[in-house]
């Protein structure tokens, strides 16, 4: 288990609690700490699932949530919060953020911008996970021309390992894998790829098709605020030549899930969230879905 990187102290009150740009029933558990920076694992590709039409043994929900600026959170610099604020959203959103989240309880979670979320004692996102009841892994943005804009995936499942990809972004990213109940390997990319530049884009999305590559095969999963529109001549091409699949992609914007082929058959849309919650969290819509795992 890793440790999340946790600094200032803070004093928060949470309330319980899916992206486009506007241009449990189960047992809560203490989220174990998470450290953002492990040693890359060694990896063997798994072995290729035969068959996408095995019926489904399991149903998870899955969703990708760009909260805006830490959700204006207590440890969130002063100017993280004024950004947010003159896009129409001021003070503490993240109350709203978690009554999002808990109406549409998701198995799988990433969050985009949890801005300075290492910060505090104990951190915001190990509080987010109590509160949750779920797992965590932090991958820390140490770009301060993004607002340090960090990423998190939140789980019911077990984390088995989790590395972070940050160093090559210029927000953040992620890789982990996740073991559930009745014992499968699922592979979670989160990712939040550059907003300004096409180039930049473009390269962090060739080092993640090459970080993905093999998982290509397995029960795998890419999900965030990819910053891009899935045209023919988008980046998304890209990640289709390398085997990748965008299920319901008509459905979805610049916050995307993009799955493995032998997930692709059995991904649904998630039941609507109500918009009149979600238009106070953020100027995301959280994109969520349902996926069988064969």
């Amino acid at each position: 288990m890793m440790m999340a990187i946790g600094a200032f102290c803070l004093s928060l009150s949470f309330v319980f609690g899916c992206g486009e740009r506007q241009p449990e029933p189960t047992p809560a558990r203490t989220a174990p700490t998470r450290v953002s920076t492990p040693a890359t694992p060694a990896r063997i590709a798994p072995a290729p699932i035969e068959s996408s039409t095995v019926p489904p043994q399991e149903t998870i929900t899955v969703m990708t949530y760009n909260i805006l600026k830490g959700a204006g959170a207590d440890a969130v610099a002063p100017g993280n919060k004024e950004w947010a604020a003159q896009l129409g959203f001021p003070g503490n959103r993240l109350p709203t953020v978690l009554e999002v989240i808990r109406t549409a309880d998701p198995d799988i979670l990433g969050i985009q911008e949890a801005n300075q979320w290492n910060l505090g004692s104990p951190p915001v996102a190990r509080r987010v996970a109590d509160q949750l009841g779920m797992d965590y892994f932090l991958s820390v943005s140490t770009n301060p021309e993004s607002g340090f804009a960090s990423v998190v995936l939140f789980t019911k499942f077990d984390i088995k390992e989790a590395e972070s990809y940050s160093s090559h972004f210029s927000r953040a990213a992620l890789r982990a894998e996740l073991v559930t109940p009745a014992g499968k390997s699922i592979h979670v990319f989160v990712v939040h790829l550059d907003g300004a530049s096409d180039h930049v884009r473009e390269a962090e999305s060739t080092f993640l098709v090459g970080e993905m590559q093999p998982y290509v095969d397995d029960f795998s999963m890419l999900i965030g605020d990819m910053n891009f529109l899935d045209r023919p001549t988008s980046i998304g091409a890209i990640l289709r030549q390398a085997g990748w699949s965008h299920p319901l992609g008509s459905s979805q914007n610049i916050d995307q899930i993009w799955t493995s082929s032998v997930l692709q058959p059995h991904v649904q849309p998630a039941p609507d969230i109500p918009s009149e919650l979600t238009s106070r969290a953020s100027d995301h819509r959280p994109v969520a879905v349902e996926i069988g795992i064969p």
